[in-house]
């Protein structure tokens, strides 16, 4: 197993563990609301409300976010009971066929959706794909990588 699977797998344990009293992620994530591929609307401060939560913002023509894709698959199929994950596309040169395109080719059967807007781009202050936010039950980001191997 390499460095950058074995700190994600780390990671999401030690969230999965830590404090058990929060019940809400913080407010800024509270009110938003973004439309999966499957074009349901979801809030993001409710859809995990009291988990933790793992984020990943990506693109289709991004290739290290292509190659990271069957690890976050295998990471929600293996921790996806305690930890709530949410594949978010940047939304920018995109079309939908191609979203779905990768979301099938790597069977993501997490979440997908589209940051049509940038709302959550300009939220995460987004400086390049693939970020990966890990929060906290108590809304805290406690982690932020723009690693891409």
């Amino acid at each position: 197993m390499n460095m950058q699977k074995t700190i994600y797998l780390l990671i999401i344990l030690q969230l999965h563990l830590w404090s058990a009293t929060a019940q809400s992620k913080p407010a800024i994530l509270q009110d938003i609301a973004v439309k999966t591929t499957q074009n349901q609307l979801i809030t993001l401060g409710k859809i995990s409300a009291g988990r933790p939560l793992y984020l990943k913002i990506w693109a289709s023509w991004c290739q290290p976010c292509r190659k990271q894709m069957p690890h976050f698959q295998k990471s929600y199929e293996e921790y996806g009971r305690n930890i709530d994950f949410i594949a978010i596309n940047l939304g920018i040169n995109e079309s939908m066929s191609a979203i779905t395109d990768l979301q099938q080719a790597f069977s993501l059967t997490m979440p997908v959706v589209i940051d049509h807007t940038g709302q959550l781009a300009r939220l995460f202050n987004l400086k390049g794909t693939p970020l990966n936010i890990l929060i906290d039950k108590e809304g805290n980001i406690v982690y932020r990588s723009h690693e891409t191997s």
